[in-house]
């Protein structure tokens, strides 16, 4: 893995995202695959480690108008070999146990997975973008 940072991304808050994009918790909820009391949770501060990506994957799932497909235990395994990631390194950027990302390789990943790995993939590129637009 080349970043050292795990968060290089400033914090995003949800319900500025979710006013942003005009969504309610149900929406946000719905995309996330998790019950709109659980947004609101989040909201009042009561978040995952993993939210921050799911934030940032958000506006890329609503500019494609679709939800994001599921993915399957083989989608998640080659994910993260397409961003060069190890499994401990997984882990520690979604803030789990290694011990669970080996269950979600070997069964059904949680279903926010797919935002929150985009969220990744844009957090990751981040350090290349930063360092293109720095040397001109």
């Amino acid at each position: 893995m080349t970043s050292t940072n795990p968060h290089p991304v400033a914090h995003m808050d949800l319900a500025e995202i979710r006013d942003l994009f005009r969504l309610n918790q149900q929406d946000v909820g719905d995309i996330l695959g998790v019950h709109r009391t659980t947004v609101i949770d989040w909201e009042k501060g009561n978040q995952p480690s993993w939210l921050h990506l799911a934030c940032l994957g958000l506006p890329t799932v609503l500019i494609l108008r679709r939800p994001p497909l599921p993915v399957t235990a083989q989608d998640l395994i080659g994910a993260r070999a397409s961003l060069g990631l190890e499994q401990a390194d997984l882990a520690r950027l979604f803030g789990v146990h290694i011990r669970t990302i080996r269950t979600w390789e070997k069964g059904r990943p949680p279903s926010w997975i797919p935002v929150a790995l985009i969220g990744l993939s844009l957090q990751l590129q981040v350090p290349f973008w930063h360092n293109r637009a720095s040397a001109k």
